[in-house]
């Protein structure tokens, strides 16, 4: 609880536990020491009152810093509180979400990691289909040129077969590249 001036009146429930500071430790200090250098650089403990005159209420999730020195990721509510029309104080009311949002921020991080994956797959996809189309190329000449010439029987069944694996690579290599292609964004 806080008074009209925003210093503090009352440390009660949890606090001392997620802050680690004991009631005779806080009383009569205003909240920005529980809240971040930048945040205070930021006048976000300013903005938080400003909005709870206004609205009534002023929530916010974010980085508060403890007794210790240890962040910790808060969800807070702070309201004002009215006799008739008349603000005599502010609760402030808050939850310990550091592990859900370490838990985010992990999830987050192998997300980027595996789209960072997907994206060196899609290349490495790309260059071997385009690496064994141009190793292609000159072996479907050879056959072709090959089965242009005379030759035995016993020569045309193995370019036949050679020629039938030859066309059987080449729409694999296409169907590669399509799949590069899509995973690059390339593909309509």
């Amino acid at each position: 609880m806080l008074d009209t001036d925003w210093k503090i009146v009352s440390w009660a429930g949890a606090a001392p536990d997620i802050f680690g500071y004991d009631e005779a430790e806080v009383l009569g200090k205003t909240l920005e020491f529980l809240f971040t250098e930048e945040d205070q650089q930021e006048r976000i403990p300013e903005h938080e009152r400003a909005v709870s005159l206004s609205a009534g209420r002023s929530d916010d999730d974010r980085w508060h810093v403890r007794k210790d020195g240890a962040k910790i990721w808060v969800n807070g509510s702070m309201a004002a509180l009215r006799d008739s029309t008349t603000v005599v104080g502010f609760s402030k009311v808050v939850i310990d979400r550091t592990n859900q949002r370490t838990l985010i921020e992990t999830l987050q991080n192998r997300l980027e990691a595996a789209q960072h994956e997907v994206a060196n797959r899609t290349v490495f996809f790309g260059r071997l289909a385009h690496e064994v189309r141009n190793c292609l190329q000159p072996i479907n000449s050879v056959v072709h040129l090959l089965s242009q010439t005379e030759g035995t029987i016993d020569r045309k069944l193995p370019l036949a077969v050679i020629s039938r694996q030859v066309v059987q690579l080449e729409r694999m290599m296409k169907d590669l590249t399509e799949v590069a292609r899509f995973g690059a964004g390339k593909l309509a």
